[in-house]
Protein backbone atom coordinates (compact mmCIF):
# COMPACT_ATOMS: atom_id res chain seq x y z
CA UNK A 1 0.00 0.00 0.00
CA UNK A 2 2.99 2.33 0.35
CA UNK A 3 3.46 2.32 -3.42
CA UNK A 4 -0.26 2.83 -4.11
CA UNK A 5 -0.35 5.70 -1.63
CA UNK A 6 2.47 7.47 -3.46
CA UNK A 7 1.58 6.55 -7.07
CA UNK A 8 -2.03 7.69 -6.97
CA UNK A 9 -1.50 11.05 -5.29
CA UNK A 10 -1.56 13.16 -8.46
CA UNK A 11 -2.59 13.12 -12.10
CA UNK A 12 1.05 12.91 -13.22
CA UNK A 13 2.00 9.92 -11.09
CA UNK A 14 -1.22 8.03 -11.88
CA UNK A 15 -0.66 8.61 -15.61
CA UNK A 16 2.90 7.32 -15.24
CA UNK A 17 1.46 4.07 -13.84
CA UNK A 18 -0.60 3.41 -16.99
CA UNK A 19 2.40 4.37 -19.14
CA UNK A 20 4.30 1.60 -17.36
CA UNK A 21 1.90 -0.97 -18.79
CA UNK A 22 2.14 0.54 -22.27
CA UNK A 23 5.93 0.50 -22.00
CA UNK A 24 5.82 -3.21 -21.24
CA UNK A 25 3.40 -3.86 -24.10
CA UNK A 26 5.56 -1.94 -26.59
CA UNK A 27 8.90 -3.27 -25.38
CA UNK A 28 11.05 -5.21 -27.81
CA UNK A 29 10.15 -8.88 -27.80
CA UNK A 30 6.86 -8.42 -25.96
CA UNK A 31 3.81 -10.39 -26.96
CA UNK A 32 2.07 -7.26 -28.26
CA UNK A 33 4.88 -5.40 -30.04
CA UNK A 34 4.22 -6.84 -33.52
CA UNK A 35 7.61 -8.54 -33.74
CA UNK A 36 8.29 -12.16 -34.58
CA UNK A 37 7.61 -13.02 -30.93
CA UNK A 38 4.20 -11.35 -30.79
CA UNK A 39 0.72 -12.81 -30.57
CA UNK A 40 0.06 -11.47 -34.06
CA UNK A 41 3.02 -13.35 -35.51
CA UNK A 42 2.55 -16.66 -33.73
CA UNK A 43 -1.17 -16.81 -34.49
CA UNK A 44 -0.42 -15.95 -38.13
CA UNK A 45 1.99 -18.89 -38.24
CA UNK A 46 -0.63 -21.18 -36.73
CA UNK A 47 -3.27 -20.14 -39.27
CA UNK A 48 -0.95 -20.45 -42.29
CA UNK A 49 -1.03 -16.72 -43.01
CA UNK A 50 2.74 -16.54 -42.56
CA UNK A 51 5.73 -18.80 -42.90
CA UNK A 52 8.70 -18.97 -40.59
CA UNK A 53 11.87 -18.17 -42.50
CA UNK A 54 13.88 -17.74 -39.33
CA UNK A 55 16.06 -20.29 -37.63
CA UNK A 56 13.94 -20.56 -34.47
CA UNK A 57 12.58 -24.08 -34.30
CA UNK A 58 10.03 -23.02 -31.68
CA UNK A 59 8.29 -20.98 -34.37
CA UNK A 60 8.05 -24.09 -36.57
CA UNK A 61 5.89 -25.62 -33.83
CA UNK A 62 3.31 -22.88 -34.43
CA UNK A 63 3.48 -23.33 -38.19
CA UNK A 64 2.89 -27.09 -37.91
CA UNK A 65 0.40 -26.77 -35.03
CA UNK A 66 2.49 -29.18 -32.96
CA UNK A 67 3.28 -27.11 -29.88
CA UNK A 68 5.36 -28.55 -27.07
CA UNK A 69 4.88 -27.62 -23.42
CA UNK A 70 8.44 -26.26 -23.18
CA UNK A 71 7.95 -23.71 -25.97
CA UNK A 72 9.24 -20.46 -24.43
CA UNK A 73 7.04 -18.31 -26.69
CA UNK A 74 3.94 -19.80 -25.08
CA UNK A 75 5.29 -19.17 -21.59
CA UNK A 76 6.18 -15.58 -22.55
CA UNK A 77 2.68 -14.85 -23.89
CA UNK A 78 1.04 -16.38 -20.80
CA UNK A 79 3.37 -14.68 -18.30
CA UNK A 80 3.29 -11.26 -19.93
CA UNK A 81 -0.50 -11.30 -20.22
CA UNK A 82 -0.88 -11.99 -16.52
CA UNK A 83 1.75 -9.38 -15.64
CA UNK A 84 -0.24 -6.76 -17.57
CA UNK A 85 -3.53 -7.95 -16.04
CA UNK A 86 -1.98 -7.66 -12.58
CA UNK A 87 -0.74 -4.14 -13.32
CA UNK A 88 -4.17 -3.15 -14.69
CA UNK A 89 -5.79 -4.50 -11.51
CA UNK A 90 -3.27 -2.54 -9.46
CA UNK A 91 -4.27 0.67 -11.25
CA UNK A 92 -7.99 -0.03 -10.80
CA UNK A 93 -7.51 -0.68 -7.08
CA UNK A 94 -5.23 2.34 -6.65
CA UNK A 95 -7.67 4.68 -8.38
CA UNK A 96 -10.55 3.44 -6.21
CA UNK A 97 -8.70 4.64 -3.10
CA UNK A 98 -7.20 7.78 -4.61
CA UNK A 99 -8.26 11.25 -3.56
CA UNK A 100 -5.45 13.08 -5.39
CA UNK A 101 -6.36 12.24 -9.00
CA UNK A 102 -8.91 14.44 -10.75
CA UNK A 103 -12.21 12.69 -11.47
CA UNK A 104 -11.98 13.05 -15.26
CA UNK A 105 -8.49 11.53 -15.37
CA UNK A 106 -9.49 8.85 -12.87
CA UNK A 107 -12.30 7.79 -15.23
CA UNK A 108 -9.98 7.75 -18.26
CA UNK A 109 -7.29 5.71 -16.48
CA UNK A 110 -9.81 3.26 -15.05
CA UNK A 111 -11.27 2.84 -18.53
CA UNK A 112 -7.82 2.19 -19.96
CA UNK A 113 -6.96 -0.32 -17.22
CA UNK A 114 -10.24 -2.20 -17.73
CA UNK A 115 -9.65 -2.20 -21.48
CA UNK A 116 -6.16 -3.66 -20.98
CA UNK A 117 -7.50 -6.32 -18.60
CA UNK A 118 -10.21 -7.27 -21.13
CA UNK A 119 -7.73 -7.24 -24.02
CA UNK A 120 -5.39 -9.73 -22.37
CA UNK A 121 -8.15 -11.98 -21.05
CA UNK A 122 -9.60 -12.03 -24.58
CA UNK A 123 -6.35 -13.19 -26.13
CA UNK A 124 -5.71 -15.68 -23.34
CA UNK A 125 -9.04 -17.48 -23.80
CA UNK A 126 -8.66 -17.46 -27.56
CA UNK A 127 -5.21 -19.01 -27.28
CA UNK A 128 -5.65 -21.31 -24.29
CA UNK A 129 -9.39 -21.88 -23.68
CA UNK A 130 -10.32 -21.86 -19.98
CA UNK A 131 -7.87 -19.62 -18.09
CA UNK A 132 -7.72 -18.14 -14.59
CA UNK A 133 -9.84 -14.98 -14.34
CA UNK A 134 -7.69 -12.58 -12.33
CA UNK A 135 -9.45 -9.50 -10.95
CA UNK A 136 -7.32 -8.56 -7.95
CA UNK A 137 -3.73 -7.95 -6.86
CA UNK A 138 -4.10 -10.16 -3.79
CA UNK A 139 -1.37 -12.73 -4.34
CA UNK A 140 -2.97 -15.25 -1.98
CA UNK A 141 -6.19 -15.14 -3.98
CA UNK A 142 -4.40 -15.15 -7.33
CA UNK A 143 -2.16 -18.10 -6.50
CA UNK A 144 -5.17 -20.37 -6.01
CA UNK A 145 -7.39 -19.34 -8.90
CA UNK A 146 -8.24 -22.37 -11.03
CA UNK A 147 -9.03 -22.16 -14.71
CA UNK A 148 -12.30 -20.34 -15.20
CA UNK A 149 -14.86 -21.40 -17.78
CA UNK A 150 -14.44 -19.46 -21.01
CA UNK A 151 -18.08 -18.28 -20.87
CA UNK A 152 -17.46 -16.67 -17.47
CA UNK A 153 -14.27 -14.99 -18.70
CA UNK A 154 -16.22 -13.64 -21.68
CA UNK A 155 -18.82 -12.20 -19.27
CA UNK A 156 -16.06 -10.31 -17.46
CA UNK A 157 -14.54 -9.12 -20.74
CA UNK A 158 -17.92 -7.77 -21.85
CA UNK A 159 -18.40 -6.08 -18.47
CA UNK A 160 -14.91 -4.51 -18.56
CA UNK A 161 -15.35 -3.28 -22.14
CA UNK A 162 -18.85 -1.93 -21.46
CA UNK A 163 -17.53 -0.02 -18.46
CA UNK A 164 -14.58 1.18 -20.56
CA UNK A 165 -16.99 2.58 -23.13
CA UNK A 166 -18.57 4.80 -20.48
CA UNK A 167 -15.25 5.79 -18.86
CA UNK A 168 -13.02 6.45 -21.87
CA UNK A 169 -12.81 9.72 -23.75
CA UNK A 170 -14.59 10.14 -27.09
CA UNK A 171 -11.48 11.65 -28.67
CA UNK A 172 -7.70 11.92 -28.21
CA UNK A 173 -7.63 15.41 -26.70
CA UNK A 174 -6.40 13.96 -23.37
CA UNK A 175 -3.26 12.63 -25.12
CA UNK A 176 -2.27 15.69 -27.17
CA UNK A 177 -4.27 14.17 -30.05
CA UNK A 178 -1.80 11.29 -30.33
CA UNK A 179 -3.58 8.04 -31.20
CA UNK A 180 -1.58 5.88 -28.84
CA UNK A 181 -4.07 5.10 -26.08
CA UNK A 182 -7.56 3.57 -26.11
CA UNK A 183 -10.67 5.72 -26.40
CA UNK A 184 -14.37 4.84 -26.38
CA UNK A 185 -14.33 3.59 -29.98
CA UNK A 186 -11.38 1.32 -29.18
CA UNK A 187 -13.41 -0.41 -26.48
CA UNK A 188 -16.37 -0.58 -28.86
CA UNK A 189 -14.21 -2.23 -31.55
CA UNK A 190 -12.90 -4.91 -29.20
CA UNK A 191 -16.39 -5.44 -27.82
CA UNK A 192 -17.59 -6.04 -31.39
CA UNK A 193 -14.92 -8.75 -31.78
CA UNK A 194 -16.00 -10.35 -28.52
Amino acid sequence: DLIKSTVFISDETATAAIFGIYGQMAGFGSSTDGSNQSITFITSLSSDEMLNYGSETEMDQFNSNSLLANNSSILRVWSEAYQCIYRANDIIEGLERSTGVTESLKAQLEGEAKFIRAFFHFYLINLFGDVPLVLTTDYKTNSGIPRTATAQVYEQIVQDLSESQTLLSDDYSFSNNERVRPIKSTATALLARV
